[in-house]
């Protein structure tokens, strides 16, 4: 199996290139799937009940979960933390308790508001699943998987004191990437600071730029960026750059190559 995750700044176009590629893999018949949508494959028949029950408890906290009263609150918090159970009761490795409580501490350094954190905390965990499942299996029902949510972009998010804080979480971020399931290779989107504030603007969901991030010309998110990129280029991993300008088919094209390679 090879595994390619993508890289880059929120609003800055990853699931947009995917969708693009994704479309033209179906055309050439290379199978793909996302960490999530493993999931839910019939290769896991057999966990599919358990999958979908700590999924719907999921959803059953994330909907509607602000400005409630403290008895749906405490209910909603006790349901994401026997999610949180269930899932990681489900791993059989220990150094995947060791990377889940790495990203814990990143989580922590984040400047995510509590309710996010769970969120982005719960995602980890299911695509952590994912990856256990399949080692187990070692399926061979699909090429490779290929996501925009990947493990090392999980590290790409904004730092609460960046300035003062940023030696304990360059730290962790080695040990995080150390710890990871590093993909085969990566896709690096790229695009201008002024582009993708412009991008996260318009977009319904997902991160939106704030005035500190524009003052400091998203210095906070790309030094973390540079950071993550120099460690991969360390540890070899094949990389390549992609910006959002002309020829834009001919550079999908490219990438789709650099694929399956």
């Amino acid at each position: 199996m090879k595994i390619i995750e993508f890289i880059g700044l929120p609003a800055s176009g990853k699931s947009f290139v995917l969708k693009k590629i994704k479309l033209k893999l179906n055309k050439i018949n290379l199978n793909h799937l996302t960490y999530i949508e493993f999931l839910f494959t019939k290769d896991n028949l057999k966990n599919f009940f358990f999958i979908r029950s700590i999924y719907n408890l999921k959803k059953l906290y994330f909907y509607n979960s602000l400005n409630e009263n403290f008895l749906k609150n405490f209910l909603k918090i006790l349901i994401i933390n026997i999610t949180i159970k269930l899932t990681l009761l489900s791993l059989n490795k220990k150094k995947y308790l060791l990377f889940y409580k790495s990203y814990k501490k990143l989580l922590d350094y984040s400047s995510h508001s509590p309710h996010r954190k769970k969120r982005m905390e719960i995602y980890f965990l299911f695509k952590l699943l994912s990856l256990n499942i399949y080692n187990q299996k070692q399926s061979k029902n699909f090429f490779f998987i290929i996501d925009d949510e990947g493990f090392l972009q999980s590290l790409v998010v904004k730092y609460d004191d960046f300035k003062n804080k940023k030696k304990n979480i360059f730290r962790e971020i080695n040990n995080f990437i150390s710890l990871s399931p590093l993909p085969n290779k990566i896709i690096l989107i790229d695009n201008k600071n002024m582009d993708v504030i412009k991008r996260s603007k318009q977009r319904k969901i997902g991160y939106t730029y704030y005035s500190d991030d524009k003052k400091n010309k998203l210095a906070n998110w790309r030094e973390t960026e540079s950071y993550i990129i120099k460690i991969i280029k360390k540890r070899k991993i094949n990389l390549i750059k992609f910006k959002n300008k002309k020829n834009y088919n001919i550079k999908v094209d490219k990438l789709v190559n650099f694929i399956k390679k």
